[in-house]
């Protein structure tokens, strides 16, 4: 058959002897034999159904791409040696360094957080025509992208959403459940607009200030890099009256349509604004995925909850 290598499951070892004597006596030439520790949960117990999804294709329906999965499975046991720290793999460098003697005799623990930070690595390296073409089978399946108007669901859109997410992403079952505002309204309290102890003319100043500065971008220009270029300006370089706000984007211009009290000030009601959301991507962001069109009336819509 043609048969050079078993590789299997420690379990078999007890079996082996009997397996190489019935080759004996068909007179055929035996193969190599090597057998591989059991595969464990994090909590060290033998890996197994009952603990949830354990087969191949369990994992390619939630959205793990093929080549991930077998870089991780590679991994689970061996290492290249030699003091490497190297953990992604292509299948021709695996190919070119797997060697038996590497494998580890001691069971290999079957991390999912390990798998969902290769899976991780291997998106953010597509192209953006791959990452619609994974994408999409995962977004047709969600009530909010179903719902969701025609202008939400164009490839352009689709690719922006895609680029902002696809830092975070760990596998496709996930996309967009951390971000529906893009495809879905929003509600949230008028509260939350308010960054720390700002009044609320001062809430309403900064709504308004953000708005006239992303009308004075051009839908020609309407690109995350002028967007960001644009806000920053507005909020001056002077860090917040009373905090940080959360993930704050690094650097900042003067000049412009500055707001007194800092970033915080501006960016924090934008952000909620356009999102309702206080875990979200950056304002920069989210403005330039929703569009000129729609950031503005979700301004306005901010706005006319303090009248």
């Amino acid at each position: 058959m043609g048969i050079t290598h078993v590789i299997r499951g420690e379990e078999w070892i007890s079996t082996t002897p009997k397996h190489i004597l019935l080759y004996h006596a068909l007179g055929w030439e035996e193969p190599i034999f090597a057998h591989l520790s059991q595969l464990l949960s994090v909590d060290k117990k033998k890996l197994s159904k009952r603990m949830g999804d354990v087969a191949v294709e369990d994992f390619i329906k939630k959205g793990y791409l093929k080549e991930a999965i077998i870089n991780f499975v590679a991994m689970l046991g061996w290492n290249p040696g030699e003091g490497s720290v190297q953990e992604i793999f292509s299948m021709e460098e695996l190919i070119e360094k797997f060697e038996l003697e590497k494998v580890h005799k001691a069971g290999a623990v079957f991390d999912i957080k390990k798998l969902d930070w290769i899976n991780g690595q291997y998106i953010k390296k597509l192209s953006d025509d791959e990452l619609i073409k994974n994408a999409l089978p995962f977004f047709e399946q969600k009530e909010f992208y179903i719902n969701a108007t025609a202008d939400k669901k164009t490839e352009d859109y689709l690719k922006k959403v895609l680029t902002v997410e696809k830092e975070r992403l760990a596998k496709f079952a996930d996309v967009g459940e951390e971000n529906k505002f893009f495809f879905q309204n929003i509600s949230y309290e008028k509260e939350m607009l308010r960054w720390k102890t700002n009044t609320d003319d001062e809430t309403i100043s900064s709504l308004n200030t953000a708005q006239t500065v992303l009308d004075e971008i051009s839908e020609d220009d309407w690109t995350l890099a002028k967007i960001e270029e644009k806000l920053l300006a507005a909020a001056g370089d002077k860090p917040a009256r009373n905090a940080t706000p959360a993930r704050q984007p690094d650097g900042s211009h003067g000049g412009g349509h500055s707001v007194a009290g800092g970033r915080g000030d501006l960016l924090w009601p934008l952000r909620m604004a356009l999102t309702g959301a206080q875990k979200s991507p950056s304002p920069f962001e989210c403005a330039w995925v929703l569009g000129k069109k729609e950031s503005s009336k979700r301004i306005q819509d901010a706005i006319q909850m303090w009248k």
